[in-house]
């Protein structure tokens, strides 16, 4: 199953009111919010609204919530929303 369909199903209803990454508590919440402020910048260059960037960071997220790994979780969930809205990737 790709990425983007995995994320999809496992995330339906997991997304918070506030926007925050749920279910991924190993991962620092700062770590998360400067990534997805990130991807915010990033996709106003793009052009792409805020809300698609939102919505997938929370569905990326929701997918790798069970992950037994939490290391990588933002790296992850950066990549995977960078190649779903077709943002370039990061450089630093």
């Amino acid at each position: 199953m790709d990425e983007p369909v995995l994320a999809n199903s496992l995330a339906s209803d997991a997304a918070t009111a506030d926007g925050d990454a749920p279910g991924v508590a190993g991962a620092p919440d700062l770590h998360l919010r400067e990534m997805r402020d990130r991807l915010v910048r990033d996709a106003a260059i793009a052009g792409v609204d805020e809300q698609l960037v939102h919505s997938a960071v929370d569905q990326a997220a929701a997918a790798l919530a069970q992950a037994p790994v939490r290391s990588f979780v933002g790296i992850l969930v950066e990549r995977a929303v960078r190649e779903q809205l077709g943002l370039p990737p990061r450089l630093t």
